[in-house]
Formats: structure tokens, sequence, C-alpha cells
């Protein structure tokens, strides 16, 4: 039995006005870790994950800590979805992939990349002490029943240096602005920062985007925390999806979904039912 304990509605609908909604999910999946054993095990969370986007009805999800062992169950069990994103330690190294699935029948990828979180975006790189190089995947997206356009940026800043995650998220807004430019994104993952940190601090400084559990015409769901180790309980939200003015956010949620007192992941994926303008 799934559950959920928190209501937020299982399929996104219309706006008032008509305007078509997308539903978008941030969501650390945790790699597939040989020590995981039991219900924490890939093998057994890759169901649990499935029926959590097909419960959701989530349309476009940017992923963090997807690896290359995940990749067989998308394309089984999540046939409907396309996926993509480039692992940050190189090629021949299958384990952190920012991950971004979409729904293959309702978006067109137009261009999509990922690029490292340093000085030299371009090639695998690390700065300020960060525990190993760290990336941002984008894709731009066309919206067949809209038709409008936006880009989806997922990123997972350092763990261990603070240092590197103030640099990272610097980065990181440099490229959003740099390649959205003036069109619609979201940007979203597990920061690694508390919402009173310094690189939260930093992005809140820009005035160019908001956190949408700041901007949600209704009132955020779920618990006050995003990482609970698999546990169920925690006391801080690390994972974010943050928007421009030009997208609004009409309700979201941080979702402690389970199957049978098992958790698809570590994190809690947060969800947001948005409209493009």
């Amino acid at each position: 039995m799934a559950c959920c304990l928190f209501a937020f509605a299982d399929q996104p609908e219309k706006t008032r006005s008509g305007d078509e909604k997308v539903r978008i999910c941030s969501f650390n999946l945790r790699g597939a870790i040989k020590g995981d054993k039991g219900v924490r095990n890939w093998e057994h969370r890759k169901n649990i994950v499935a029926d959590f986007f097909k419960d959701k009805g989530i349309d476009i999800c940017g992923t963090q800590e997807s690896a290359r062992k995940h990749f067989p169950a998308y394309e089984e069990k999540l046939s409907d979805y396309a996926f993509f994103g480039k692992n940050s330690l190189g090629e021949q190294d299958g384990r952190v992939i920012n991950v971004i699935l979409y729904k293959k029948d309702r978006f067109e990828l137009l261009e999509n990349n990922t690029l490292w979180l340093s000085s030299t975006p371009e090639k695998i790189s690390k700065e300020w002490g960060s525990s190993e190089p760290r990336t941002v995947t984008y894709g731009k997206f066309l919206d067949k029943k809209t038709k409008k356009i936006f880009f989806i940026f997922s990123v997972h800043l350092d763990h261990i240096s603070s240092a590197a995650r103030l640099g990272q998220a610097m980065v990181l807004f440099d490229l959003v602005k740099k390649i959205a430019k003036d069109s619609p994104f979201f940007v979203m993952g597990d920061f690694n920062c508390l919402e009173d940190s310094e690189p939260i601090k930093y992005v809140k400084s820009l005035d160019l985007v908001k956190s949408v559990r700041e901007v949600s015409k209704s009132k955020p769901g779920g618990p006050s925390f995003s990482f609970h180790g698999f546990k169920g309980k925690g006391s801080s939200i690390i994972d974010y999806i943050f928007v421009p003015s030009s997208v609004e956010i009409e309700s979201c949620e941080i979702s402690n979904y389970s199957k049978d007192g098992a958790y698809p992941s570590d994190h809690f994926p947060l969800i947001c039912d948005a409209v493009v303008k």
C-alpha cells in the first residue's frame, strides 16, 4: 500500500483560467550503493520510485545521485519517460549523474548539456575544496500542450565544503542567467544547505528567483524537512526548487511517499504544480 500522510492531488489539474499545469519534481534518489541492504537496496527501491512517479503524475523530474545502474529500471518501469544526464566524474564512472526525466509524449527536448560548477564549466573540474566535481544538468523543453518553452536545471552541491557550496551556487546562477536568458526556468536539487545558510542567502539576494515554498499560492504541504535518512523523520530542508516571476506556483509539497513502510530514497522529493507564463 502506498502512503502519503499529507494531502496533495495525485494528478495535476488545469488552473481556473484554463492554463495547463506542469508537475515538476526534484528528487535525490540515492545512488545504487552496495552497502544498502533490504528495503534500502536499489533493487527494492526501484519499484517504489516507479510507483511514486506514476501515482503522483510527475511530468518532469530533476534527480540527483542517479547512477547508470538506475538506467535499466528507468527504461523498464518508467517507459513513458525519456532521460538524459552526464556523469560528473567522467564517462568511465557511472555513479553520480543529475539525470532529468521527462514525459516524452508531452515535452520535446530542444537542447541539453551538463556543465561543471567551477571557473571552467566545460570540463571536469572542482574548486574551493569541493569533495568531488559537481555539475548542473539542464534541458530546454517545449511543452507540446501549451507551446511554452522553459528550462530545467538539476544540481547537487558539495556535501563537505561550505566554501565550495557558496562558490558552486554563484557559478550555477551565472550559468542559469547565461543559458536561460529571459525564458522561464526551474532550478532544483540537493543544495546540501539549510535555509539560513550563506549559499541560500546568496541565491535569494540575487532578486532573480524565489523558493516554490515561498511563492506557492496554497500552503506548502508535507513535512518541514527533506532529508530523513530512511527513517521518515528529520529536521532540515536541504532540497529546493527555485523559480523566477515568469513561473507561477499553484501548490507544492515535500512528499513523504512510502510503500509498505519503505521509502524510495533517504530524501523526500519536492513537488510543485506550476504554470509557465
